[in-house]
């Protein structure tokens, strides 16, 4: 009888500690806030001007990611696409990358951040891969600047080359 008393309470406290894990990954309203960039500023060397008409074929370098994109403003609606390549950094380095996200913030004037979008998300891929993207999107009014950030993980196969390595591109400060 001892040790099914003891069982059930092991039990119970599995189940106690299980469900507060579980609720402390579940973010509150006022936690919410903490995961937005809104009112964050752009860094003064990502911001891309947002400009009224067509806008030809531009390039985003960076040491881990090269974008050839266009874009079509009209009004309060980019239509915006290109191709996304990992740069020689990753594309001989490594074999895959598992995880890959892509986006754009959006920023009045002054740099000051209105929200952003989510533009490629890559699940499983590989380091030589093209991620083509083509979006209509709607702006925050005031939208004036934007600036294209990312974060992923690239992964070698076989003969020592099977570590993670996360690269990331935060153009936001807080």
């Amino acid at each position: 009888m001892s040790s099914r008393l003891n069982m059930t309470k092991s039990v119970k406290l599995f189940l106690i500690l299980a469900s507060l894990a579980v609720a402390g990954m579940i973010p509150s309203n006022s936690q919410g806030a903490m995961f937005t960039y809104k009112g964050a500023m752009l860094h003064q060397g990502a911001a891309i001007p947002v400009v009224e008409g067509a806008h030809p074929v531009d390039y985003f370098v960076t040491r881990d990611l090269a974008i050839d994109y266009r874009y079509v403003r009209t009004g309060d609606h980019l239509d915006l696409s290109g191709v996304a390549q990992y740069e020689s950094s990753i594309r001989h380095s490594f074999k895959t990358v598992p995880r890959f996200y892509l986006r754009l913030y959006f920023a009045d004037a002054k740099g000051v951040v209105l929200g952003y979008r989510g533009i490629v998300t890559s699940g499983y891929g590989y380091s030589d891969d093209e991620l083509r993207f083509k979006e209509r999107i709607a702006l925050p009014p005031g939208t004036a600047l934007m600036a294209f950030g990312y974060d992923g993980e690239a992964r070698g196969t076989g003969q020592g080359k099977g570590g993670a390595w996360p690269f990331w591109l935060e153009p936001v400060a807080r």
